[in-house]
C-alpha cells in the first residue's frame, strides 16, 4: 500500500470503482450512467484528502475526461491515465498487438499474478463476458469474448415491447429447471448458457486458480463446477499493483 496519499479509479461502462490509500484506506464506488458527473464526484470526493497522485483506468473516455476536469479544478493534480503495457512483473501480455488488450482485462490478469505466480483462469461477467489464461511462467495464452447476462437480456427484449421490463432473476431457486412463463424461460436460458460456456472452458484447462469478477457473477458462481475465487474489485488492485511499481 502506498506511504503517500494515492487515488486510484476503475471506470467502468456504467460504474466508477476508487480507493484511497492513506493516511487511512478508503474506497467505493458509484453508478454514473444517467448521473449528473459533476455533482457525483462532488458529493463522493469533496471530503477526500488531497492525493499526491491519481491513477485511472477507464474504457469511457468521455467520462475519463470528465474526472480528469474535475480532479484538476478541485486539487490542481494531473491524473495518469495506465494503458496496457507488454508486461508487467513477469507478466507477458498476449496480444499478437498488446495495446489492443482491453485495460480491464490487463490490471485483472497483474492482480492474480503478482498474488498467485501461478497458472489461472479468469473469468469477469459484465457487459461483456471475457475469459483470459495465464500459464504457469506467466504468459498471457489469450482468450475469449462473449456478451454478458444483461447484453443477452436486451438483445432478446429491445425489440418487443411487451419484454422491455425484463430483469434477470438472480432469486430463482429453480434456475437450471425448465420454466413456465416468458421472463424466467429467458432469465434461465441465459444464465444456463454462461454457466455451460464456462463450466466447459474450466474443464479444458488445468490452472492452479480460477478468479471471476464483474457484477454478473454471483448470477453464475453457484452453478459453477470449480472454485471460484470471487475478487469484485480485480481490476482496482491490479491498477493498485501497477501503482506500487511505479511508486
Amino acid at each position: 500500500m502506498s506511504a503517500i496519499p494515492r487515488l486510484v479509479m476503475d471506470i467502468g461502462n456504467s460504474r466508477i470503482k476508487w480507493e484511497l490509500s492513506f493516511p487511512y484506506f478508503q474506497q467505493g464506488s458509484f453508478v454514473w450512467k444517467d448521473n449528473e458527473l459533476d455533482d457525483l464526484f462532488q458529493t463522493c470526493w469533496d471530503a477526500l484528502q488531497k492525493p499526491e497522485s491519481i491513477y485511472i483506468a477507464s474504457v469511457v473516455p468521455r467520462v475519463s475526461q470528465q474526472v480528469m476536469d474535475w480532479v484538476m479544478r478541485k486539487w490542481c493534480v494531473q491524473p495518469i491515465f495506465q494503458g496496457t503495457e507488454t508486461a508487467f512483473n513477469g507478466l507477458n501480455n498476449g496480444y499478437e498487438y498488446p495495446e489492443k488488450l482491453g485495460i480491464d482485462r490487463w490490471l485483472a490478469m497483474c492482480h492474480v499474478w503478482t498474488t498467485y505466480r501461478n497458472s489461472a483462469m479468469l473469468v469477469d461477467v459484465g457487459s461483456a463476458l471475457t475469459v483470459d489464461y495465464i500459464d504457469q511462467f506467466g504468459n498471457h495464452e489469450g482468450g475469449f469474448i462473449c456478451p454478458g447476462p444483461e447484453t443477452m437480456l436486451y438483445a432478446l427484449s429491445k425489440d418487443t415491447a411487451l419484454l422491455s421490463k425484463l430483469i434477470l432473476d438472480d432469486n430463482d431457486v429453480k434456475i437450471l429447471q425448465p420454466a413456465n412463463n416468458t421472463q424466467s424461460a429467458m432469465s434461465r436460458g441465459i444464465i444456463n448458457a454462461l454457466v455451460a460456456l464456462i463450466n466447459q472452458l474450466s474443464s479444458d484447462v488445468s490452472v492452479h486458480c480460477y478468479v471471476m469478477s464483474g457484477g454478473g457473477a454471483e448470477l453464475l458462481l453457484p452453478y459453477l463446477k470449480e472454485d471460484w475465487d470471487f475478487i469484485p474489485d480485480v481490476v482496482l488492485r491490479g491498477l493498485s499493483c501497477v501503482a506500487d511499481e511505479k511508486g
